[in-house]
């Protein structure tokens, strides 16, 4: 089952509670889409730190590969999953 499916509709998404989890989903989406780093090929590690974002790229980011119901599109899956340059 989604995240946004699971999640209380108790106002602790933004005001959500009413929200269907449609929309809900449309908007983990959206704000996810935000970590993409297209230049790097991955997502960037941390938005709006003190020092802009970090594009370190960090094991985690398999987790988001591994939902069921991931917020990344397939391409971007596959190029976070993809081998090292030089180790294939």
């Amino acid at each position: 089952m989604p995240l946004v499916q699971r999640a209380p509709l108790d106002g602790g998404f933004g005001g959500a509670r009413n929200a269907e989890p449609g929309m809900l989903a449309d908007r983990v989406g959206a704000s996810f889409g935000r970590f993409w780093n297209e230049a790097a090929g991955h997502c960037f590690d941390v938005l709006d730190g003190p020092d802009g974002h970090e594009a370190a790229l960090r094991p985690n980011q398999i987790l988001a590969v591994s939902l069921p119901a991931s917020p990344l599109p397939s391409a971007q899956q596959r190029k976070v999953v993809r081998p090292a340059p030089g180790t294939s």
